[in-house]
């Protein structure tokens, strides 16, 4: 067996494995939330005796009703939070990574090889298992530089040399193949193809056809951003990369109810909620996929208009 896939195919066992002890313990916490929920607002509950008969006795029972609604609010975001890795872990249980990169990230340091996936997962001790595509190091697998590149982290600028882009055909824990390439390559079939057949031509090819959509998907965030490109170049994928991308960048400022994509049919509609889904876009359930109007549209004059930037 070739060495190097040996080695790889071990790497995904271990990560797979790891995975499947995180997915279980996500649901026995779950579980085990839900009880103590139960409990303690059952309890606290029974410990609240309304009394408005006097000033005191009001401010003492609303203090407590407060602290009640404080361990709900708690008991619901560690929830939330929970669920939410844990649909990220089912997702990556499918596909835990696409590609690899090898950084020196300082000269007289080790290496360092990052995992990149359609989400990100630690294990416990907080140590990265997978990289989310979008985070600002996996900008090294799309900026299709080898040797010297660089990434942005909160506004600063890091230079790295990329010493090695690996691709690989992952079905759940096996290992299908892999490729190491210059260009970043997200077609599976392509991926095959190149293996068989490594042309400078198919390859110059994708390197342009790869950089123009990492443009758009990292593009700054600007009032309007118009994408001209002819039929099957890709716009439709790289318009909902891009949303994944703003959404996972601007996580603190951005929720997925303040984007819209007008669709043209009920069946465009499901087919890319669909591949929202596919490919990790924890967000994309609170993505509105509304029907493209057959007449003028007026925003109604009870409700203020979305501010958000407009995706053509």
């Amino acid at each position: 067996m070739d060495p190097i896939h040996q080695q790889e195919q071990e790497h995904l066992s271990h990560v797979y494995q790891k995975l499947v002890e995180i997915r279980e313990d996500l649901d026995t916490t779950l579980n085990t939330t839900q009880k103590d929920a139960a409990r303690d607002l059952r309890q606290m509950s029974e410990e609240i005796r309304p009394d408005f008969g006097g000033a005191d006795e009001t401010i003492e029972t609303l203090a407590a009703i407060e602290t009640l609604n404080s361990v709900i609010d708690t008991y619901n975001q560690y929830h939330d939070f929970t669920v939410e890795k844990l649909g990220r872990v089912e997702i990556l249980l499918r596909q835990p990574y696409f590609a690899k990169v090898t950084l020196k990230m300082r000269p007289g340091r080790p290496s360092r090889d990052v995992y990149i996936g359609a989400a990100g997962i630690t294990d416990k001790d907080r140590t990265p298992l997978i990289v989310d595509w979008r985070s600002p190091v996996a900008e090294t697998y799309y900026n299709q530089e080898m040797g010297t590149t660089s990434y942005q982290v909160d506004g600063k600028k890091r230079t790295v040399e990329l010493e090695l882009r690996r691709q690989f055909d992952i079905t759940r824990d096996k290992l299908n193949l892999y490729f190491d390439t210059t260009v970043a390559i997200e077609d599976s079939l392509l991926l095959a193809a190149l293996k068989r057949q490594h042309t400078e031509k198919l390859q110059a090819i994708t390197a342009t056809i790869q950089r123009e959509q990492n443009v758009v998907v990292r593009h700054e965030d600007v009032p309007v951003l118009l994408v001209n490109g002819i039929a099957g170049s890709g716009k439709t994928s790289v318009l909902l990369q891009r949303i994944a991308y703003l959404l996972y960048q601007q996580r603190t400022t951005l929720t997925a109810d303040q984007v819209y994509l007008f669709t043209p049919n009920e069946m465009f509609c499901s087919l890319h909620q669909h591949r929202f889904a596919q490919h990790g876009r924890a967000q994309s359930a609170g993505i509105y996929l509304g029907f493209f109007p057959q007449r003028l549209w007026v925003w109604p004059t009870t409700h203020r208009a979305p501010t958000t930037t407009p995706i053509l």
